[in-house]
């Protein structure tokens, strides 16, 4: 993506397609996200979205959920600790992770969902996420066809583009560690 204003505007988009899902499929989607202290002025800092699209037959799905609940878990507990004497993110960087708020649903996503999640894995990786397919629109094609060739679990980075497929844990945590470092 060349145009900077890209990613947020996937981003907002996302967020009415997520908020009408969680209208209309309520009993498919769970929201984890923990409570943010308010800053000095009031105002509440806007928690990075991670959405599991979650097969719950799946064993590598259930994974992928535990570890997401674990690590969003610690995150939110971290993150409630006196800061002002606490010295780990000086001491161990690497331990230190931002809240984010996670999003597990078992629907579907999308067209425009999927469209967004293929530009953010790349095209080497689009088999990874559509069964069979080898281009975007040949991926889009068989999903309007059968929303049942997106392979689950794919663990989605909204604000900062970034996708996971599958169940690769080194991956899905580089990538959740990488939201503590763009916000520092």
């Amino acid at each position: 993506m060349t145009d900077s204003g890209a990613p947020e505007l996937h981003y907002r988009l996302h967020r009415i397609a997520l908020h009408d899902a969680e209208l209309t499929q309520d009993k498919h989607t769970t929201k984890i996200a923990p409570q943010r202290p308010a800053t000095m002025f009031g105002f509440r800092k806007t928690l990075d979205i991670v959405t599991v699209f979650h097969k719950a037959s799946s064993p590598a799905s259930v994974r992928v959920v535990n570890l997401l609940k674990q690590v969003s878990a610690n995150a939110a507990a971290g993150a409630t600790e006196d800061q002002a004497s606490d010295h780990s993110v000086q001491t161990s960087p690497k331990t230190s992770r931002a809240d984010f708020e996670l999003n597990i649903t078992e629907d579907p996503p999308t067209a425009d969902q999927v469209k967004t999640i293929l530009e953010y894995v790349g095209k080497s990786k689009i088999p990874s996420i559509i069964k069979g397919a080898s281009t975007e629109q040949d991926a889009l094609k068989k999903f309007q066809q059968n929303a049942e060739v997106f392979q689950r679990p794919v663990t989605v980075d909204w604000n900062n583009g970034k996708a996971v497929s599958g169940e690769s844990e080194s991956e899905i945590l580089k990538m959740i560690n990488a939201l503590s470092n763009e916000k520092s």
